[in-house]
Parts: structure tokens; sequence; C-alpha cells
């Protein structure tokens, strides 16, 4: 059997990102759970942390995901970084 040799390229070069947690008080608005709602500016938001709620209220329910003022915070908070970490 002749001796047969494959030559392998170099592998290219892995760019690695540089993720920086967004700076200020912990608050929703630098929560990486937290989502702006359109039209509504940056005052407000949805939180994404746990699974969208259904609470029944007065004529009808309401479903999605509970709106939060950016200022508040809560025991779940966890820092955005930018740009945003993904698969977590």
């Amino acid at each position: 059997m002749p001796n047969v040799s494959f030559a392998v390229p170099p592998a290219p070069p892995v760019a690695r990102r540089v993720h920086v947690p967004v700076p200020g008080p912990e608050a929703c608005a630098r929560c990486r759970h937290f989502e702006t709602v359109d039209g509504q500016g940056e005052s407000w938001g949805a939180c994404r942390r746990h699974a969208p709620v259904v609470a029944a209220r007065g004529a009808g329910d309401l479903r999605g995901w509970p709106l939060v003022y950016a200022v508040n915070r809560c025991g779940d908070f966890d820092r955005a970084y930018d740009p945003p970490l993904t698969g977590a």
C-alpha cells in the first residue's frame, strides 16, 4: 500500500469578542432580561426572566411578560453585556 499523506491547512484564527458589562446601577434597564416595548420609549419594557403569564383581570385576561419600569429592580438581576451574550 502506498504511503499517502494529506496536507491539512491551518485553522483560521478565531475572532474573540469582548463582552463589556453595561455600566450603571442595578436596574431593569441594565438587565439582560429587560426588553423595551415598541413605541413606548425606554422608560419601561417587558421582563423576560420567566415564562409569560396569564392573569385574569376584570373583563379579560392579560397575557404576556410583566411590564416593568426601567428604573425598577428585583432579585433576579443579571447584568446585560455589550455585545449581548448568546446561548444563555
